[in-house]
C-alpha cells in the first residue's frame, strides 16, 4: 500500500544529484591522477628554462661593459694662436696629412708684429752688449798678455849679465813679478771664457724669444699627423678656443672609463668588442692599458684599446660607443 508521502518513482532531481554526485567523484579521480604528470611538466619547463637563460647571464658576468671615445693615437691635438690675432691664410684642409713643423695657418695682427719687433730689438741690443764685454776682455787678456811678456823679458835680460853682477833679492823681485803676470794673465783669461759664455747665454736666449715673438705669426704642426678639423677662416680672429684640431690615424684606440670593481679583473692583451648604432658591424680591439689610478669620485678608471682596423674609425674620431671587454 502506497503511502502519500512516499512518491511511486524516485524523482527527477534525486536521480540527478546522484548523477552530479558521480561526476564530481570521476572529475576528482582525474584531477588527482593527471596532477603528478602536470607537477612534473611543470618542472621540466622551469629546468629548461633556467638552463637556457643562466648560460647567458653567467657569460655577462664574465664580461666588462663601459662607455668609450674613439680617439686617435696621442690623442686629439688641438692648436692655437694669439686671442685677437688675425687668420692671414689657411694653408691646410681637413683630410691633409702634415708632418711636424708644418706651417698650417699665418696669423696677422698690430699686437702680434710689435711683439715681433720688440723681440728682434732686444735681440740686436744683446748682440751688441755682448760683442762689446767680449771685445773689453779681450783687450784685457793682451794687456796681461804684454805684462808677462815684458817680466820675463827683464827676468831673461837680468840673468844674462851673470851672478857676479847681479843681486839674488833683485832677481827674486823680478821672478816674483813674472809670476804675478802669469797669474794675472790666467785670471783674464778665465774672465774671457766666461764672457764668451754668458755672451751666447744673452744671445740665445734673445733669439729664442724672437723666434717664439716670429712663431706667434704662425700656427705649425706639432707633430706628423692628419689634419681633423679647422675651426677658423681667413679674416677671422683668433679666441681662446682651439683654430685647428689633428691628430695620428695611423693608429686608432677607443678610450672607455671603467668601473673601479672591474678593473683589477682586466689587463692587457684581452679582446673587447665595440659597438654603435652608427657602426655596421661591431669592431673588435685589444686591452693596451689598464689605469693604475681611479677618479676617487666617479669611481671609475682609464682603460684603453687598440682597435685591429684603423676605418671606419679614422672617420668618426670623437663618436661615443659602447664597449664590452672578454674577461
Amino acid at each position: 500500500m502506497l503511502r502519500v508521502s512516499d512518491p511511486p518513482f524516485p524523482s527527477r532531481a534525486v536521480v540527478g544529484g546522484k548523477r552530479i554526485a558521480h561526476a564530481e567523484k570521476r572529475a576528482q579521480m582525474r584531477f588527482m591522477t593527471e596532477r603528478p604528470c602536470r607537477i612534473l611538466l611543470v618542472s621540466l619547463f622551469a629546468g629548461v628554462v633556467f638552463l637556457g637563460f643562466s648560460r647567458p647571464v653567467l657569460a655577462a658576468a664574465e664580461n666588462s661593459g663601459a662607455i668609450g671615445t674613439i680617439v686617435p693615437a696621442g690623442g686629439l691635438i688641438s692648436l692655437g694662436g694669439p686671442v685677437g690675432a688675425f687668420v692671414d691664410e689657411v694653408k691646410v684642409a681637413p683630410g691633409d696629412v702634415v708632418t711636424a713643423g708644418a706651417v698650417l695657418m699665418t696669423l696677422k695682427g698690430e699686437g702680434v708684429t710689435a711683439e715681433r719687433d720688440v723681440a728682434a730689438a732686444e735681440l740686436e741690443a744683446s748682440r751688441t752688449r755682448s760683442a762689446s764685454e767680449v771685445a773689453a776682455q779681450r783687450l784685457a787678456v793682451d794687456l796681461a798678455r804684454q805684462r808677462l811678456e815684458e817680466a820675463t823679458r827683464q827676468v831673461t835680460g837680468y840673468r844674462s849679465i851673470g851672478p857676479q853682477s847681479t843681486s839674488a833679492n833683485e832677481l827674486a823681485r823680478l821672478e816674483g813679478a813674472e809670476n804675478q803676470a802669469r797669474v794675472a794673465l790666467q785670471i783674464e783669461q778665465a774672465k774671457l771664457r766666461t764672457a764668451n759664455a754668458e755672451s751666447a747665454r744673452l744671445v740665445g736666449a734673445a733669439e729664442e724669444r724672437l723666434a717664439l715673438a716670429s712663431s706667434s705669426l704662425e700656427i705649425r704642426a706639432s707633430t706628423d699627423g692628419t689634419v681633423l678639423r679647422v675651426d677658423r677662416r681667413a679674416g677671422q680672429r683668433l679666441g681662446a678656443e682651439p683654430a685647428i684640431h689633428m691628430g695620428d690615424l695611423t693608429k686608432m684606440y677607443v678610450l672607455c672609463q671603467v668601473y673601479e670593481g672591474d678593473l683589477l679583473q682586466l689587463r692587457p692583451g684581452m679582446t673587447a668588442t665595440i659597438r654603435s648604432a652608427t657602426l655596421g658591424e661591431p669592431m673588435t680591439g685589444t686591452v693596451e692599458d689598464v689605469a693604475l689610478m681611479v677618479d676617487t669620485r666617479a669611481r671609475l678608471g682609464d682603460v684603453r684599446i687598440r682597435l685591429d682596423s684603423v676605418a671606419p674609425a679614422n672617420r668618426l674620431v670623437g663618436m661615443e660607443v659602447e664597449v664590452v671587454i672578454a674577461r
